[in-house]
């Protein structure tokens, strides 16, 4: 009679259902509630540095393309996401009695969800450290559509390289650009094409395959511009813009950029910023109504 006592105060059923919603609150709480202590840290920990590791990266390799590794992050949470509850689901489903450990105590408990708020929190602050998700709300830019949701990576200011497309903030508004020139380059403009220190910019054309990449329309009007290792394109008016004089050049001070739209159809295409007007590195098109549009980058492709 002393064993059945004892056998019963040391075992006790499981709800699945309760294992199931736990998980999707508390990420591995669910494998804990199971009695799966070792389970439910490693689910925790493995999500928490699939999230941290892509700013510790960048760190490291400033000069990479962060958009692919920020979905491949989202689709490795998501995966996390659902299989901690799924398996939750199923173990508390297969085996419903279980003997109770340490970690199935009120303590134990609690300490996970203070440590799992911990890391959750600490994760997100992270990474809204280092990234934005902005709506496109101006047309400066032929690659992106207004409603576009792009990604952008914050960097200190000395992070950001000629050729790559940047937010910066005029008169309180955020605008698109690409960087033309850094403190120190003489920047000559031509109609619509550039020299940076007296060395012209690489104009070409496109193929139907790149174009259709792009999802971009007006055949006749685009453009590649090439710079270092960066291929990108450009709308003009070729009609509009016949050979002419070139504007004297403008010698970039220290602690400024010229900033240039790949639209260039208008008359003023280019300006003048202060670093400090930078608010991030234009990553590419995280969301968009049309789902073609998804995945592009500000760049075609880098040479």
């Amino acid at each position: 009679m002393n064993n059945k006592i004892l056998k019963s105060t040391a075992e006790k059923k499981r709800n699945r259902f309760t294992a199931f919603f736990v998980s999707i609150i508390f990420t591995g709480f669910g494998q804990i509630y199971n009695g799966n202590l070792y389970s439910g840290i490693v689910l925790l920990i493995i999500r928490s540095i699939s999230l941290m590791i892509i700013p510790v990266y960048l760190q490291i390799h400033p000069g990479h393309d962060s958009l692919d590794l920020a979905l491949s992050s989202i689709f490795f949470n998501a995966v996390i996401f659902i299989y901690s509850p799924a398996e939750a689901l199923y173990s508390s489903s297969r085996v419903r009695i279980i003997k109770l450990k340490k970690c199935n105590s009120i303590f134990a408990y609690a300490v996970f969800i203070i440590s799992n708020i911990f890391l959750t929190s600490l994760s997100f602050f992270i990474i809204m450290n280092f990234f934005d998700i902005r709506e496109i709300r101006e047309t400066s830019s032929i690659l992106f559509r207004k409603g576009d949701r792009v990604l952008v990576l914050k960097l200190k200011k000395e992070g950001f390289q000629r050729g790559e497309m940047v937010e910066y903030n005029e008169s309180g508004a955020l605008k698109t650009g690409r960087i033309i020139g850094a403190g120190g380059d003489t920047v000559k403009q031509e109609n619509y094409t550039f020299s940076v220190n007296e060395i012209p910019l690489g104009i070409g054309t496109f193929d139907e395959n790149e174009m259709a990449r792009l999802a971009l329309g007006d055949y006749n009007k685009i453009l590649s511009e090439s710079y270092h290792k960066i291929k990108y394109p450009v709308k003009v008016d070729i009609e509009k813009n016949i050979p002419g004089k070139a504007e004297p050049g403008n010698l970039i001070k220290n602690g400024e950029f010229l900033i240039a739209a790949d639209n260039r159809e208008t008359g003023n295409f280019y300006r003048i910023i202060k670093k400090e007007s930078i608010t991030g590195r234009i990553e590419g098109v995280l969301f968009s109504r049309d789902f073609k549009r998804m995945l592009i980058k500000p760049y075609l492709t880098k040479i």
